[in-house]
């Protein structure tokens, strides 16, 4: 609908927030999950253990390597060609 009104930098804009709030549910939710199971199968420390390390990996691969590399990318000069 707004592609047709040349609205699409504000649509990108507001699909990245989206799919970043949607991949942050789904990791809270996957913990939660991680963590449920495990509290039934291991003996205590064992969940919280379990669910910290899934929440770190999850952070780590969803959020801070594609933080790093944003940083990484905006570091580095322009080489394409002006259109």
């Amino acid at each position: 609908m707004l592609f047709g009104k040349r609205d699409k930098e504000y649509i990108v804009l507001v699909a990245n927030r989206l799919a970043i709030a949607g991949l942050a549910s789904m990791a809270l939710s996957m913990c939660g999950a991680i963590l449920l199971i495990s509290d039934l199968v291991f003996d205590s420390p064992a969940p919280a253990v379990t669910g910290a390390g899934s929440a770190l990996l999850f952070f780590w691969l969803w959020f801070l390597r594609p933080m790093r590399r944003r940083l990484r990318l905006e570091d580095e000069p322009d080489t394409r060609a002006p259109s």
